[in-house]
């Protein structure tokens, strides 16, 4: 099955995707998706769903809460969100049946289903896309003092990356590397977005890669309270093309 990758530019700063689906383990997916009578038949045992999201401080999470609730209010299932490090963690979860649906960006899905990318050495995964979400933007912020004036100053700088194993860290390391940047380059913070908001704030480290919805609460709250000490790392548009035509 083909995932289809999607980037739309937003302006200054932003990368959007239209990125994130709600990935089923084969066998669960037939049941829910196909409605037949063997289908149900094969799986009337099913009682609880484990749904993984992501850390608690960005979109997956809340995400997932909400699906569980719409899930127990309607069918005879028990369902509940599970935090994880985010969409390549979620694809080992799915893989290992330690979970039974995942929300995942698309290109994670795309790589985990054809088995490319950071997936190449584990094989195709099996996953049916029950259903995309949102739109999801790549911020790039950075603190004013930092001295980053551009995405090339970020050689040498404590960079927040995300949990090892969160689809954010994946879109980190493209776009850096659409700029010639390897986390060789950088000092990588591999901390949530959470810790990386107020670490940014507070000049703890000099900028950070987050992924989330719009509109990001937790943005618009640190960038109201950090009295100029927090902006979006300006991107041209030909800068913005620069990152879609490497990272496809």
């Amino acid at each position: 099955m083909n995932v289809r990758y999607i980037r739309k530019t937003f302006g200054s700063g932003n990368i959007g995707r239209r990125t994130f689906g709600l990935a089923l383990g084969t066998a669960l997916a037939t049941s829910l998706l196909a409605g037949s009578a063997s289908a149900a038949s094969d799986y009337k045992g099913v009682k609880f769903l484990n749904i993984a999201t992501a850390t608690t401080g960005g979109s997956f999470y809340p995400a997932g809460i909400a699906i569980s609730k719409v899930i127990n209010d309607n069918i005879k299932v028990r369902a509940s969100a599970q935090s994880s490090a985010g969409s390549v963690a979620n694809t080992d979860l799915l893989r290992n049946n330690e979970a039974n649906v995942g929300i995942l960006q698309s290109k994670i899905a795309k790589d985990a289903i054809a088995g490319t990318g950071a997936f190449k050495d584990q094989g195709q995964l099996k996953l049916q896309v029950l259903m995309p979400l949102f739109i999801n933007a790549d911020h790039m912020i950075i603190n004013t003092g930092s001295g980053i004036d551009d995405i090339k100053d970020v050689k040498g700088k404590r960079w927040a990356v995300d949990r090892v194993g969160s689809g954010t860290l994946s879109s980190a390391k493209d776009i850096l590397e659409s700029f010639g940047i390897t986390f060789d380059d950088i000092k990588p913070q591999y901390i949530d977005q959470s810790e990386a908001l107020s670490g940014v704030q507070n000049g703890m480290i000099d900028g950070a890669e987050l992924t989330s919805g719009v509109p990001f609460s937790q943005l618009t709250e640190t960038m109201m309270s950090a009295n100029g000490k927090v902006k979006v790392l300006d991107l041209t548009p030909e800068e913005q093309q620069q990152i879609v035509k490497a990272t496809g």
